[in-house]
């Protein structure tokens, strides 16, 4: 039977668990939503707390597809507040998962969002854009792109540059499942201290009481991809 694709007790949130690979692509939309009063807070020992409006699943090694967010209005909201992008943690650094380092796909997403209002107290309001992009911050990548500031509280750059994307690509090799081809880097302008180092998908596949040791080499890597003659 498995779990119930609606939760209706506390006990089944989140749903966040991945048993099988991530997709090939993909787009969720969303529109229409208000968010009211987020901020970061403190607890009893006024330790702050992140507090975030858009998070990402923290289970999902593989790919993250384009977020596209139209029409929301943020109400007494803090701009650090919209998100975090997460690093992949080292535990995900094995045999039986990504390898010998984390899987990539949390740093090689993005959210893009149209028609936004910010109404009330908003806090750090020099964030607060109509139209905008967030993506990861990838060390001397993503720093490249034009029209794009580092965004520290999210662990991100804010852009208004509408020239961002996902490249996805495979292996069409075989043996792609049992040979390993990782790393693959994508480099920004061809300049080798500018680059995106990208691990293919976890193994999610089982043996008996071992994992296969089986990986799809599916890359998706984040991209400026300008007009044909443009930068980058």
């Amino acid at each position: 039977m498995g779990m119930e694709l609606h939760p209706k007790k506390p006990m089944h949130c989140p749903i966040s668990e991945q048993v099988e690979n991530g997709s090939w692509a993909g787009k969720a939309y969303f529109k229409n939503l208000k968010f009211i009063d987020f901020s970061p807070a403190a607890n009893a020992e006024g330790t702050a707390l992140k507090n975030v409006m858009i998070k990402l699943l923290p289970k999902s090694p593989d790919f993250i597809t384009l977020q596209h967010f139209d029409q929301l209005e943020f109400h007494n909201c803090d701009t650090s507040s919209l998100t975090y992008f997460f690093e992949p943690p080292q535990s995900w650094a094995n045999l039986a998962d990504c390898g010998d380092y984390p899987c990539t796909g949390p740093k090689n997403t993005l959210f893009s969002f149209s028609n936004i209002k910010w109404t009330g107290n908003t806090v750090n309001p020099e964030f607060a854009r109509e139209d905008f992009t967030l993506i990861p911050t990838i060390p001397t990548y993503t720093d490249q792109f034009p029209d794009c500031d580092p965004m520290e509280s999210i662990n991100g750059h804010i852009c208004s540059n509408n020239d961002l994307g996902i490249l996805v690509w495979e292996s069409q090799d075989p043996d792609s499942i049992d040979r390993s081809i990782q790393p693959i880097y994508i480099r920004y302008d061809e300049k080798e201290e500018n680059q995106n180092k990208l691990n293919s998908y976890m193994d999610h596949n089982c043996d008996s009481f071992y994992n296969s040791q089986q990986r799809i080499s599916r890359f998706p890597g984040l991209i400026y991809a300008p007009p044909h003659g443009g930068e980058g």
